[in-house]
């Protein structure tokens, strides 16, 4: 009975090409074992009493109230887990009309929320497939404004052959004007020069002669510049171009190795490491000291913060050890605006005190704990740290757009 039933509706499905468009891979011995069920479902309805009938519609109402609810839970946590992974991270300070341009807003305007995050995850996601950038302000191509007025132009006149004539009446030309046909930027590829410091060396005409007093010569030399590092022929502008290429490009010193092996020049890494090391001790850290005198001196606050960082091959530490780069940066506004940035191995509070030794302003920090130590500052709390939880704890619906149906999310 059940095979002639299989056969019967595979047949119908099979000459109803409606249906078997949509329906051909679908599994038969599935939907049989859901005809039996509804079936059987059926028959107990039938032999069912009007008060077993009200109870049973209670029940599934019940059930149904809770599957909807766990489906809207699991919507609600897939959208949030979607904000962490592809929303945006940045976390920029919003300023309204309605409040003063000094006075920062801890929220967004209700309607840049809503657009806002609406367009987190599809953005984010567009960028992650497409790799494009969002629309920007479209830059003309050619050199800078600023540029142009350091480089020097330099034209190039075609003019005709002096014993040319008229092809018409075989007379001559005259100048009438000049046009302008193209503009173009040429490249002068960096060139190598070799600069010999010669000093040179004076000898008296009269001492250690027999009319002098002195029986010995007297020497002078030359006063020459101070090289920039002892025993190397690293230059400033040499040493400038190595320092470009690390610090403001990120080419890695092995890459530099490379590039500069290509131009002729034999320039190793580990040299240009010892560059980097001598350079700041000799030149660089009495800088740094003076910026942190400067801002610890001048500013009436500060904000603050630490993040993790790990170094490889450092002495008597292991490359898995948490090391911190601690930065101290000046508020916006103050006599003394700049960052300091201090690696430190360590993220105890005595790091901080050492740090904001002498500061005596308002210092802005996160929650970590070990800045409240810090003595005679006035600690003031980050209003993006605070927001950060209130913005995370807004629900999105299954349209990405922020459930602000609650009360506390009303404005009047």
């Amino acid at each position: 009975m059940i095979k002639l039933q299989f056969k019967l509706l595979k047949f119908q499905f099979k000459h109803n090409k409606k249906i078997y468009k949509y329906h051909k891979n679908i599994d038969f011995s599935m939907l049989l074992r859901y005809n039996y069920i509804m079936e059987s479902k059926k028959k107990e309805v039938s032999e069912m009493s009007y008060e077993e009938l009200i109870s049973e519609n209670k029940n599934l109402q019940f059930q149904k109230n809770e599957l909807q609810i766990k489906y809207d839970n699991a919507i609600l946590e897939l959208n949030a887990l979607k904000r962490i992974v592809f929303g945006s991270k940045r976390e920029k300070t919003p300023v309204t009309e309605s409040i003063d341009i000094d006075q920062c807003s801890l929220f967004d305007d209700e309607k840049d929320i809503e657009e806002n995050v609406q367009q987190q995850t599809a953005e984010q996601l567009e960028e992650m497939t497409v790799y494009r950038k969002k629309n920007s302000k479209k830059r003309v191509a050619g050199l800078k404004k600023s540029t142009m007025k350091d480089v020097v132009v330099k034209r190039q006149e075609y003019v005709l052959n002096a014993d040319e004539k008229c092809p018409e009446c075989n007379c001559d030309f005259k100048l009438v004007g000049k046009k302008v046909v193209r503009t173009q930027i040429d490249f002068t590829p960096a060139t190598f020069n070799i600069t010999e410091i010669v000093q040179n060396i004076y000898k008296c005409t009269n001492c250690g002669t027999e009319e002098s007093e002195k029986e010995t010569p007297t020497f002078a030399k030359a006063e020459i510049p101070r090289p920039l590092l002892q025993h190397s022929f690293a230059s400033p502008s040499l040493a400038s171009e190595v320092f470009y290429q690390k610090y403001y490009l990120g080419v890695p010193f092995y890459r530099q190795e490379k590039m500069w092996d290509d131009k002729g020049l034999v320039l190793p890494r580990n040299m240009m490491t010892n560059w980097a090391i001598k350079i700041n001790e000799y030149y660089l850290e009495s800088l740094w000291k003076l910026m942190l005198h400067e801002i610890k001196a001048e500013c009436e606050l500060c904000h603050m913060d630490e993040t993790g960082i790990q170094v490889n091959k450092e002495h008597g530490r292991k490359p898995s050890s948490n090391s911190y780069m601690w930065f101290l940066r000046s508020g916006k506004g103050e006599k003394a605006e700049g960052v300091v940035f201090n690696y430190l191995p360590s993220r105890s509070a005595a790091k901080a005190k050492e740090i904001l030794h002498g500061y005596t302003g308002i210092l802005v920090t996160d929650g970590y704990a070990g800045y409240n130590e810090i003595p005679n500052v006035t600690h003031a709390e980050c209003w993006s740290h605070a927001r950060r939880y209130f913005y995370e704890s807004v629900p999105l619906l299954g349209n990405k757009e922020m459930d602000t149906s609650s009360v506390g999310f009303t404005r009047n």
